[in-house]
C-alpha cells in the first residue's frame, strides 16, 4: 500500500527520537490505534506524527510540551492540525490515491479516540 523506502526514513528518523513521557504516551497510543486501521508499521506511524508535530510547532510557533497549559479545545484544535499533516504525509507515500479514503477513516478515529483519552486531562 505505501513506498517502502519512504516507511523506513522515517522509521529510522523516529527511533532517534528522544520525547517526554506524556509525549511518548499519546503517539505510543494514536500510533497503536492507527496501526489497527492501516498497513504500515507503528514505528513508521510514530514518525509521521513526530513530523507533523514537528511541522505544526514551526507554522505554528508553539511547542507541543506547552499542550500541557491549553484548554481542551485548544488541545483538540492544534491536534487536528498535527493529525491533518499525518494524513496528508500519508496519502503522498501512497502507491495508489484510491486508498486515501483508509487515511482519513483511520484517522478521524483516531481523533476520537484523542478526545476520549487525552483531550481533557
Amino acid at each position: 500500500m505505501f513506498q517502502e523506502d519512504k516507511v523506513k526514513q522515517v522509521e529510522d528518523e523516529f527511533s532517534k527520537l528522544v520525547i517526554s513521557p506524556q509525549q511518548k504516551r499519546q503517539v505510543y497510543a494514536i500510533s497503536k490505534l492507527l496501526a489497527q486501521k492501516i498497513p504500515i508499521s507503528e514505528l513508521a506511524l510514530r514518525g509521521f506524527i513526530w513530523k507533523a508535530i514537528v511541522k505544526f510547532q514551526r507554522e505554528d510557533k508553539v511547542f507541543f510540551a506547552e499542550g500541557e497549559h491549553f484548554t481542551p479545545e485548544e488541545r483538540i484544535r492544534n491536534t487536528y492540525k498535527i493529525a491533518k499533516h499525518v494524513q496528508d504525509n500519508l496519502v503522498k507515500i501512497l502507491r495508489r490515491n484510491t486508498d486515501a479514503h483508509l487515511i482519513e477513516e483511520a484517522m478521524e478515529e483516531a481523533m476520537e479516540f484523542y478526545k476520549k483519552n487525552f483531550a481533557f486531562r
